[in-house]
């Protein structure tokens, strides 16, 4: 079994992927120079991770906060 950070990174990935992958098709496909597509390509790659580990942070963070605030509760 999986933890919930996983599963939502790996939905997260998953609804972005078909976009992600058509934009790029298209890039590829389109009459772009090759700088342009390099320099999109790159981009959105840098994009998608960056927005991946920010909404880790934003789903880790808080069950950090309430697993400590559990465990002090549990210590009195």
């Amino acid at each position: 079994m999986t933890s919930h950070p996983r599963r939502v990174i790996g939905l997260a990935l998953g609804t972005t992927l078909p976009g992600t992958a058509l934009g790029l098709w298209l890039l590829w496909r389109g009459d772009f120079t090759p700088r342009v597509q390099w320099t999109i390509t790159a981009s959105i790659a840098v994009l998608l991770v960056l927005g991946l580990s920010a909404l880790h942070e934003r789903i880790v963070r808080p069950l950090q906060t309430l697993s400590n605030v559990l465990a002090a509760l549990r210590e009195g």
